[in-house]
């Protein structure tokens, strides 16, 4: 468990139902960040998941939409 500053890159799975999302993912590592997300999307592809540097949305997957 992370004891400190919030961690500076987070993946977040959104509910559009209820309106909230929940990270899922943190990390000080673009790189593997970006190699989670692309295999949380490839194996979730029912989720709505985003990539965040801090406060600012830099990638994102709706669900269903082919991953490659």
């Amino acid at each position: 468990m992370h004891v400190g500053p919030p961690l500076r890159f987070t993946i977040q799975a959104v509910d559009e139902q209820r309106q909230l999302s929940m990270p899922i993912a943190t990390s000080e590592d673009e790189a593997e960040m970006r190699a989670q997300f692309k295999e949380i999307c490839k194996k979730m592809p029912h989720m709505h998941v985003e990539l965040y540097d801090g406060a600012t949305l830099i990638d994102e997957r709706q669900p269903n939409v082919s991953f490659h």
